[in-house]
């Protein structure tokens, strides 16, 4: 996107018009399952023929083989899509606008807000340093859920523990560093933040602070949103989908930073001045839609993730068409007779 804006900076809405084309085009993976996977890893474990198994294997029989994902309780796996598409839409816009209205209703300036960011940027550190390890094991069983019992056993032989995730590593990077570096503040220029204001009601200047630096902190706590999402995500979907829905929401993700800053700012822009927090009341509506979602999934279909039962699911799928193709058949000859 930054290429885009770089190379075409009097076209602004190229950069959105590309962005809603990748989220079409990840929806659109994510609408698609492909049930064969499986059988394809066990064409490649197994020897015999290779003509045969590239002709099963092919490009044209996967395609063949896709089926769309909504064949199967649809609903709960839909509102967990679109939920978390809502918390990011509402990280991403909310965040961007703590700062400016801080600055518009309580005159911050720039000692204040490196003092916001230093707080904001140590809680992160915290955070992630905390859930590193929880990632790190969430990250080895999400693995090894995709592999049959006994490949699982001989990798725990060979394979070497890591010491850090990459995913978790790549969100300690964060511009909030440069910001608290060169922003110290004074011991006086401190307390002169911690006290209330002077607005119209002192409790409802005590209530800013404390929400701004509970805000501050709750917002980073993003971090934890990477292992939640995956096991949340890997135990409503098959295993052959497992992979693509995983980079659908890396997709979504990355482009919910892009189009909720417009969006939200565009919002606080037309009113401003007009009607103050309408770009909030936004946010908070949208986090009532997610919270309503995610009550709507039912528990029913969650998935079991273990080798044994996604085993057990296959071969219960193949059993199961097998009893539809047989009572076919049946039907076709009570018809024909």
């Amino acid at each position: 996107m930054s290429a885009i804006v770089a190379h075409v900076p009097d076209m602004p809405l190229l950069p959105t018009s590309v962005g809603i084309g990748l989220m079409a085009l990840a929806i659109v993976l994510t609408l698609i399952l492909a049930p064969n996977a499986s059988k394809a890893r066990e064409l490649r474990a197994e020897g015999g023929d290779h003509g045969q198994q590239r002709a099963r294997m092919s490009l044209w029989s996967a395609i063949k083989a896709m089926d769309l994902m909504w064949k199967q309780w649809n609903r709960s796996r839909f509102a967990i899509v679109i939920s978390f598409c809502i918390y990011d839409l509402c990280i991403s816009g909310q965040a961007t606008l703590s700062v400016p209205y801080a600055y518009r209703r309580f005159g911050w300036t720039s000692n204040e807000d490196g003092y916001f960011q230093a707080v904001a940027f140590f809680a992160e550190v915290l955070v992630m340093i905390a859930f590193l390890h929880y990632v790190h094991r969430a990250k080895n069983r999400w693995r090894s859920q995709l592999q049959s019992h006994e490949q699982e056993q001989e990798q725990e032989q060979e394979q070497q523990p890591r010491s850090s995730d990459p995913e978790s590593a790549e969100s300690e990077m964060t511009p909030a560093l440069s910001t608290s570096s060169d922003c110290a503040t004074s011991s006086d220029s401190a307390r002169g933040w911690l006290r209330p204001w002077t607005a119209r009601y002192p409790m409802e200047a005590w209530v800013a602070q404390v929400g701004f630096l509970t805000f501050a902190i709750a917002q980073h706590f993003d971090v934890l949103s990477t292992p939640s999402v995956r096991s949340l995500l890997t135990r409503t979907v098959p295993a052959s989908l497992v992979g693509t829905l995983i980079a659908t929401f890396s997709v979504t993700h990355s482009l919910a930073y892009i189009l909720a800053p417009v969006v939200f700012n565009a919002v606080y822009a037309t009113t401003v001045g007009i009607v103050d927090g309408a770009a909030y009341n936004m946010g908070a509506a949208m986090w009532a839609i997610a919270l309503a979602l995610s009550l709507a999934v039912q528990h029913k279909d969650l998935v079991a993730r273990g080798p044994d039962t996604v085993v057990t699911k296959i071969e219960t799928e193949k059993t199961t068409q097998e009893e539809v193709a047989l009572n076919a058949a049946e039907w076709v000859e009570v018809v024909h007779a």
